[in-house]
């Protein structure tokens, strides 16, 4: 079996290599699937029924009912398949995406980067207005007794990769906080982008603590 292969195998409580079914081993059957997708193309390729698989793989898996069978099983071995660039990657390639079926984003971060970068370079003005708009919100929300120094001291010390977010966000729905010291913290890009400004009540707790 291929390093994919063995990982889901590994994942799984399967009894044996072969499945009791036209002598099917258990590596054609996850390599047909990972290449060809689609059960109706399964079946061309192992030279069954699309029947016959959708009576064999519920004896082996439990999977969940929107998931497709590609994506459910290499995300046992922690990789996935990005519809952008058409590769097969370890899941750590991914950004999360609250609005995806398992909280994963389906184009790996170098294509999410990409379209990114052309969305930015076709929409600059909508983009500066958007920071334009942040600054003003940013500094209408600086009260004089912030401790400026120290709020450029944990910007400047920011952890490579990491976002300074606002633990209340200064343009929540529900409330806004201000952009004091007391309401910073690091986060990965990935966990800033999935927060977004929804606002926490927990995260009082982690303010008052301070």
């Amino acid at each position: 079996m291929n390093n994919i292969d063995e990982l889901i195998y590994k994942n799984l409580d399967i009894n044996g290599t072969d499945i009791a079914y036209k002598n099917i081993s258990f590596s054609e059957l996850i390599n047909s699937i990972i290449k060809n997708g689609a059960l109706i193309n399964v079946a061309k390729d192992l030279n069954i029924q699309v029947w016959e698989l959708n009576k064999i793989l519920p004896t082996l898996f439990t999977k969940p009912k929107k998931s497709k069978w590609k994506n459910y099983l290499l995300e046992i071995a922690s990789y996935k398949y990005c519809n952008g660039c058409e590769q097969i990657l370890e899941l750590i390639n991914f950004p999360v995406c609250s609005n995806a079926l398992n909280g994963i984003n389906s184009y790996c971060k170098y294509c999410v980067s990409i379209s990114n970068d052309i969305h930015y370079k076709n929409n600059k003005p909508m983009y500066r207005a958007k920071e334009a708009k942040y600054r003003a919100n940013k500094l209408a929300s600086t009260p004089k007794w912030a401790n400026l120094k120290l709020i450029e001291y944990i910007y400047d010390c920011k952890p490579y990769g990491c976002h300074v977010d606002h633990i209340i966000p200064l343009q929540g729905d529900i409330v806004c906080g201000l952009h004091v010291e007391t309401n910073l913290q690091y986060l990965t890009a990935e966990e800033n982008m999935s927060k977004g400004n929804r606002f926490n009540p927990l995260d009082f707790e982690q303010i008052m603590s301070q």
